[in-house]
C-alpha cells in the first residue's frame, strides 16, 4: 500500500512541477502541508494525514482490489 501511495505522490509532484515550471519557470514545487492545509479543529492531525491533505480534496489512491459483488450489493441496499 505504501508503494502505491509513493507512486501516486511521485506522479502528482511530477505533474505539478511541470505545470509550475511552465507557468513560473521554476523547477520545484514549493509547498508543504503548512502552505496548503488549515486545521480548524481541536483534533491534532498526524503528519501523514497532513501530507495527504495537501494534495486537495480530489486526491485519492486506487484500491488494490475492487469486489464487484460487494459494490452491487451495497448499491442495492441503498436503493
Amino acid at each position: 500500500m505504501q508503494n502505491n501511495v509513493d507512486q501516486k505522490v511521485s506522479k502528482f509532484v511530477k505533474a505539478h512541477e511541470k505545470k509550475l515550471k511552465g507557468l513560473t519557470r521554476n523547477s520545484s514545487v514549493p509547498f508543504t502541508y503548512k502552505d496548503a492545509v488549515v486545521n480548524i479543529l481541536s483534533y491534532k492531525l498526524p503528519e501523514e494525514e497532513l501530507d495527504i491533505l495537501k494534495f486537495g480534496h480530489t486526491f485519492s489512491t486506487k484500491p488494490l482490489h475492487l469486489n464487484k459483488s460487494h459494490i452491487f450489493t451495497t448499491f442495492e441496499l441503498l436503493h
